[in-house]
């Protein structure tokens, strides 16, 4: 009842008023309100807006969040292959990645896997047309192939693993790819990160992270993985890295 007499006086006022109504609240209940207190009331408030930020940025962009366009880091990816390459991109997600490797990089092949079907086809649909093949399946338990990839990509995926270093292990194991293109999201982005946690709020970019790094964390788990960091870049508060399988 509650909830609907909210929506039904949420699309009455106009955005422009709603917001400024809103500030006014949040600022009256701050005045007299300890620290502590209006710091866990503002942050709880940051969590809802950054996920309705979320939605909005995938309506925005007709399915595809906008932070492909504005980031480039599709670039990343593309600019660290070569013509005639074969490509796994691991945990695809809705495509995006894979379609544009396949389409910028000559010759590209491109074989993207992801564990969720609801994503796979969602990239049947995206990558349509293009030079990629879909596969739906953990990444963990690829066998071996008979012909080898050049290269892995994980765009955003390692933070979502709990044991990194050995599906690193395993991954080049069973491609025999000579480098993973890697793109993870860095903890030092800003100060209300380690504030957060220090008040026990969730601080994390997304509930099913298990860590989000640091430079020497990251490089720490590269070589428990039996690999090296050749080129470590800092962009839009992420890492991208490219790494290299440990030469015996």
């Amino acid at each position: 009842m509650l909830r609907r007499l909210a929506s039904q006086l949420a699309r009455l006022v106009p955005s422009r008023f709603f917001v400024r109504i809103l500030g006014f609240l949040l600022q009256a209940r701050a005045v007299n309100t300890p620290p502590r207190e209006r710091l866990e009331m503002l942050f709880y408030l940051q969590n809802l807006v950054n996920n309705l930020l979320a939605g909005a940025g995938v309506d925005y962009g007709d399915g595809t969040h906008v932070k492909h366009r504005l980031m480039r880091y599709h670039d990343f990816f593309v600019d660290n292959l070569r013509p005639g390459e074969r490509v796994l991109d691991v945990g695809c997600g809705g495509g995006q990645v894979a379609r544009s490797i396949a389409e910028r990089v000559e010759d590209a092949e491109v074989v993207g896997i992801d564990i969720s079907a609801t994503n796979i086809a969602r990239a049947r649909e995206v990558c349509a047309g293009a030079n990629v093949q879909l596969l739906c399946g953990d990444a963990a338990e690829l066998p071996a192939e008979e012909r080898p990839f050049d290269a892995i990509v994980l765009s955003n995926i390692l933070e979502h693993i709990e044991r990194r270093p050995e599906l690193l292990r395993k991954l080049f194991t069973a491609t025999r790819a000579n480098r993973a293109l890697i793109r993870v999201p860095l903890y030092e982005r800003d100060w209300t990160v380690p504030m957060r946690q220090e008040l026990g709020i969730e601080w994390r970019l997304d509930t099913t992270h298990f860590t989000e790094y640091t430079v020497p964390q990251f490089e720490e788990e590269i070589a428990a993985a039996g690999a090296n960091v050749e080129r470590l870049d800092i962009r839009w508060s992420e890492i991208w890295a490219v790494v290299v399988p440990a030469r015996v």
